[in-house]
């Protein structure tokens, strides 16, 4: 498992709109997951990314995606 700070396993899923990656933070956190910011937009990642990032239990960051580019 991975700490948080440090490099940890990263696991990304994408999909096609928005309203799906902001959704996912209020279900993992239901289900103790750690929320790592609100979802939107990360233009300083990539302009047209909107993103939701969370840490799993195990200290895995999971992260769902859409590029509207």
């Amino acid at each position: 498992a991975g700490v948080p700070g440090r490099w940890t396993p990263h696991s990304a899923f994408g999909t096609t709109d928005t309203s799906t990656v902001s959704r996912v933070p209020a279900a993992a956190t239901g289900a103790r997951y750690r929320d790592n910011g609100a979802p939107g937009e990360r233009r300083e990642d990539d302009p047209g990314y909107y993103g939701a990032v969370v840490w799993d239990r195990g200290g895995h960051i999971i992260e769902v995606v859409a590029h509207s580019r």
